[in-house]
C-alpha cells in the first residue's frame, strides 16, 4: 500500500534524526528514545516506521556510505589518465569530507563494530576491483611508468591520510589552538603536500 504524503514526511523526518544522533553518538550509544526526541515525536511512532535500532542503522547507514561510495567509483572509472586521477581522487576525498565532517568517525567505528555487514550490504570490495583505476594502475607498473605498487596500497595510502587528518579534527583544533577557518586552510596545505608525496613516491619522472 502506498503511502500519503504526511506518512513519507514522517518516516524522512524519523531517517534525517536518526543520521543526526548515529553521527553522533554511533549504533551502541544511540536510542530509539533519543532518536524520536531530535524528530519531535513519540517513540511509539518511530519503532512503527522501523521497527528496530538495528533496522533504522542499516537504512541511514546504507545511505551514507552509498555516498561515500558513489564519489569513490565515480573517479576511479573516469576516463582520465593515472596521474589526474590520482589527483582528482584526493580532491573529491577531501571535498567529501569537509563538507560532511561527521562521517568520518561514523564509518571508523561502524566498521570496527561490524565490518561482515558492512562489507556485505555495501558490495565495497566488488565496487573497488572492477573499477578501470585497478588496471591502470596494473598497465602502469607493467610498463615501468610508475613503481610495482599494489592498487589496494595506493588506494589504502589515500584514505588513511584522509582517515587521520579529518578524524583528528578535535584534536588539532585543541592542541594547536586553531580555529575553525585556520583547521580548513591547514588541511587545504595537507592536501597539497600529501598529492606531492603521492605523485613523487609513484613516478620516477615527470613527477
Amino acid at each position: 500500500m502506498a503511502k500519503n504524503i504526511n506518512e513519507i514526511g514522517t518516516e524522512e523526518r524519523i531517517k534525517e534524526a536518526a543520521k543526526e544522533v548515529f553521527l553522533e553518538k554511533g549504533f551502541d550509544g544511540a536510542t530509539m528514545k533519543d532518536i524520536a526526541v531530535v524528530a519531535g515525536m513519540n517513540s511509539a511512532l518511530t519503532h512503527y516506521y522501523f521497527r528496530s535500532k538495528e533496522k533504522l542503522f542499516w537504512v541511514v547507514f546504507e545511505d551514507l556510505l552509498k555516498e561515500w561510495l558513489k564519489v569513490i567509483r565515480y573517479t576511479l572509472d573516469k576516463p582520465v589518465g593515472l596521474k589526474e586521477k590520482i589527483v582528482e581522487l584526493i580532491e573529491k576525498q577531501f571535498e567529501f569530507h569537509q563538507q560532511n565532517p561527521g562521517i568520518i568517525l561514523f564509518l571508523m567505528n561502524e566498521a570496527e563494530r561490524d565490518p561482515e555487514s558492512m562489507v556485505q550490504k555495501m558490495c565495497i570490495s566488488p565496487a573497488l576491483h572492477e573499477s578501470c583505476f585497478f588496471q591502470q594502475v596494473e598497465e602502469a607498473v607493467q610498463q615501468k611508468e610508475i613503481r610495482a605498487v599494489n592498487p589496494f596500497f595506493l588506494l589504502s595510502m589515500v584514505f588513511s591520510f584522509i582517515k587521520q587528518l579529518f578524524a583528528a579534527k578535535a584534536l588539532y583544533t585543541h592542541v594547536f589552538g586553531l580555529t575553525e577557518v585556520e583547521f580548513v586552510a591547514y588541511t587545504q596545505e595537507s592536501k597539497r603536500d600529501f598529492m606531492d608525496m603521492v605523485l613523487t613516491y609513484l613516478y620516477k619522472k615527470d613527477c
